[in-house]
């Protein structure tokens, strides 16, 4: 598993923009918006009850998913990606399978 640190520019992408994570209230499972600076949607990450959150691309397709008792990201496929959340990034682009 290599460690991931964010290029300049998507940390000042991912700060800046009030916009990147907007919430939205779903019901039971918390789910919230990824959009791009000029409010394209890019996916959603959705917070399960069982401690682990889902990245999901537009067309609902799942991307990666973060444990929270593990500290770690994985791809669909369950490959381990990094430490630590990046969900955000992955639904960006900055990982491919």
């Amino acid at each position: 598993m290599v460690r991931f640190h964010l290029p300049i520019w998507i940390a000042f992408l991912l700060m800046t923009a009030s916009t990147v994570l907007s919430p939205q209230h779903a019901g039971a499972v918390d789910r919230h918006e990824v959009r791009t600076m000029n409010r394209a949607l890019v996916g959603w990450l959705v917070e399960r009850g069982d401690g682990v959150i889902e990245a999901r691309d537009s067309s609902r397709r799942l991307i990666g998913l973060y444990r929270q008792s593990t500290n770690t990201t994985y791809t669909a496929s369950l490959r381990p990606v990094a430490f630590g959340n990046v969900l955000a990034a992955m639904l960006l682009g900055c990982f491919h399978e």
